[in-house]
């Protein structure tokens, strides 16, 4: 085979993976296109909702909503402060938003989604599900279900 030969068959096959790879995360690419923010042209960012910025520093001034979540029995939402840092906010669906009902955590981006930490609890989100962990055991996995704001 001559060198063109083999460079066009793996530029074809490069392609074919790039391809296949951009098929199969089209959701989660979507996602988080969702879910960038931006202030200028085009998109404008989304403001923290209410119940979730007043538990946030500085009373939540300049926060924005990156997700909103129903689990059914909780809302969770994600937010962004005005330094760039992010927050879970987790209530219990039909009851008043009081420290019993309601826990805010700094929360930090990764590859597939958000992790909140509470003391030995670890509260996961990646991709649909919120996965709750008590000392690195699951204590349950939830299904959210995107809300819109």
């Amino acid at each position: 085979m001559s060198r063109t030969t083999v460079r066009k068959a793996v530029r074809a096959v490069l392609t074919g993976v790039a391809a296949l790879v951009l098929f199969a995360n089209l959701g989660r690419i979507g996602d988080l296109l969702g879910s960038v923010s931006t202030s200028g042209a085009g998109r404008t960012a989304k403001p923290c909702p209410v119940e979730a910025f007043r538990w946030l520093p500085g009373n939540g001034e300049g926060a924005e909503l990156v997700a909103r979540y129903d689990t059914g029995r909780h809302t969770v939402t994600i937010c962004r402060d005005s330094a760039g840092s992010y927050h879970y906010d987790g209530q219990l669906n039909g009851k008043p938003t009081t420290p019993d009902n309601h826990i805010s955590l700094p929360a930090e981006q990764n590859a597939t989604g958000f992790v909140a930490v509470n003391g030995d609890y670890r509260y996961e989100i990646s991709g649909q599900d919120l996965t709750v962990k008590y000392k690195g055991k699951i204590q349950s996995r939830m299904r959210l279900a995107p809300l819109s704001s």
